[in-house]
């Protein structure tokens, strides 16, 4: 049995993945799957290892592991920004200011304190 938080992207790739629904359960919250998996409602919760590790770091008394997926198995994850249409010049400087941004020694810095490596960073890249 999977657990997974209502509307995120594990659910559809999950399914995608041929996982059936019926042994897939779904949570509102990421403490409420983390006290499934405690308590063997669930036999393991699929989200974003990162914030598995930073909810586990608040709590010592949790009896629960992170188990990476390795990076060659994971789809690659993309954030989005949007803008009117019309806006020509606002698309043109933002995406100035990624190419710039994305990829350097400060962005992976960054994406370090929350828990990303190296190697996570760039595969989206």
């Amino acid at each position: 049995m999977l657990g997974v938080i209502v509307d995120q992207v594990q659910h559809a790739t999950a399914l995608r993945l041929a996982v059936p629904s019926e042994r897939i359960r779904l949570f509102r919250t990421q403490d409420e799957a983390a006290k499934a998996v405690a308590s063997g409602q669930v036999d393991a919760y699929a989200s974003v290892a990162s914030a598995h590790r930073g909810y586990l770091a608040n709590r010592a008394d949790a009896t629960l592991a992170v188990v990476d997926v390795p990076i060659d198995e994971q789809p690659p994850a993309f954030g989005a920004f949007a803008f009117a249409k019309e806006n020509a010049g606002v698309l043109s400087a933002v995406d100035t200011a990624l190419a710039t941004y994305l990829g350097s020694p400060a962005h992976h810095a960054l994406m370090a304190r929350y828990g990303f490596t190296t190697a996570e960073v760039d595969r989206v890249l």
